[in-house]
């Protein structure tokens, strides 16, 4: 209570009828800043459990950002990311995560970073998101997905190369359809898929033709954009990835 109920909780019952020693929490963020005085009671008001003073205090708030030094990377091969936490002066945990699977446990911040290395990713296209816990002072916070494509090793060596249309240049008037088309080189042709690559973004996967290529149309939003293509692999060829090409986009102009 604080000239308000902040909530019910249950306590378990252990008997006794005078003393007992469980307890329960409450977390509320309905404070507001400064010194506070807490009853606590039982539902019916017939007596008071305890009396208590807390101090609220305002929480600054946080932002997480994650990278990958490997990406794409080979299957086996090692990767680490690393979470960089604003402001760099933060305490707690940061937890890293394949889509909703941890990856190990919490790891202490240290000004601002913290860093795990891991070569147990298989073959695919791993969602990987940094969660940072809050402390104290700061709010928890979470970084976008970072998009880790881990590809095959087999025996056959592979080249990929992407081809952009229109230009890397858009203008505001030219309404994309842009399209990519990536062309997988090797001894004979090869099969399976390719993921299209905005950054660490992933775009589309699209499957190879009996040509060894694939084709991904789609509009970009306004701005820079670094778009490349990864050939998957598989069992029998080994996966590789096109150059980076720079596309960019402009935006509408304003009125006059």
């Amino acid at each position: 209570m604080d000239g308000q109920s902040l909530g019910v909780l249950a306590i378990p019952n252990t008997g006794s009828t005078s003393n007992f020693t469980d307890t329960a929490a409450l977390v509320t963020a309905n404070l507001a800043p400064g010194s506070h005085g807490i009853m606590v009671r039982n539902v019916t008001g017939s007596f008071v459990l305890n009396q208590i003073k807390v101090q609220a205090v305002t929480l600054t708030g946080s932002t997480t950002t994650i990278s990958s030094n490997n990406n794409p990377s080979t299957l086996g091969q090692a990767v680490t990311f690393t979470a960089s936490v604003t402001p760099a002066n933060v305490t707690g945990t940061v937890q890293f995560k394949d889509g909703n699977t941890n990856l190990g446990a919490p790891i202490a911040s240290s000004n601002g970073t913290a860093t795990l290395t891991t070569s147990a990713l298989s073959v695919a296209t791993h969602a990987i998101t940094a969660s940072y816990s809050g402390d104290g002072g700061f709010l928890p916070s979470s970084s976008a997905a970072l998009s880790q494509v881990v590809t095959a090793a087999g025996a056959i060596s592979t080249s990929t190369a992407l081809t952009l249309n229109p230009s890397k240049v858009i203008f505001f008037h030219q309404r994309a359809p842009w399209s990519l088309t990536v062309a997988v080189s090797a001894t004979s042709t090869p099969d399976g898929s390719v993921v299209f690559m905005d950054g660490t973004r992933q775009l589309a996967t699209k499957t190879l033709d009996g040509s060894g290529t694939a084709s991904y149309s789609a509009p970009l939003r306004p701005g820079m954009h670094s778009i490349h293509a990864v050939y998957m692999g598989n069992s029998n060829f080994s996966g590789s990835s096109s150059s980076m090409q720079v596309v960019n986009v402009s935006p509408r102009p304003k009125p006059r």
